[in-house]
C-alpha cells in the first residue's frame, strides 16, 4: 500500500538525499505543514511541528518499502500522519519530526 509523504531537507528535489525517493512519484512540489525547522549540526535538519511558522516542503507516493528505507534513515525521529497545504487542496501525509524538548540544543 502505497502512503503520501511529506518530506523537507535533504530529500527534496536537487538535494542529496532524494535518492532515498527516486521511485516515488512527486504529488506536489509546493507543500507547506505547521512546523519550524531545526539546525541539528548533522547532516539532516529537525523538524518540530507545533503551530506556529510553516515547514515548505513536497509530497511523494511512497510504497511501503521506500517507508521502510526512510524509517532506518530516520532513526531517532518520530512518523507521524499531518495534514499539508498544498496548491491542489488539503492532503494527510506522513512526516519525520521531532519532539521539541529534544531539539533543545538545536539552532531554529
Amino acid at each position: 500500500m502505497n502512503s503520501l509523504l511529506f518530506v523537507y531537507g535533504t530529500l527534496r528535489k536537487h538535494e542529496k538525499n532524494h535518492h532515498l525517493l527516486s521511485q516515488s512519484a512527486c504529488i506536489s512540489e509546493q507543500a507547506r505543514t505547521k512546523g519550524c525547522l531545526f539546525d541539528t549540526a548533522g547532516e539532516e535538519p529537525a523538524a518540530v511541528l507545533e503551530a506556529d511558522g510553516y515547514i515548505c516542503g513536497e509530497i511523494y507516493e511512497a510504497d511501503e518499502s521506500c517507508i521502510h528505507k526512510l524509517d532506518l534513515f530516520y532513526q531517532g525521529y518520530y512518523k507521524k500522519s499531518v495534514h499539508v497545504e498544498t496548491d491542489a487542496g488539503i492532503k494527510k501525509a506522513l512526516v519525520y519530526d521531532m519532539k521539541k524538548d529534544d531539539c533543545a540544543d538545536f539552532v531554529k
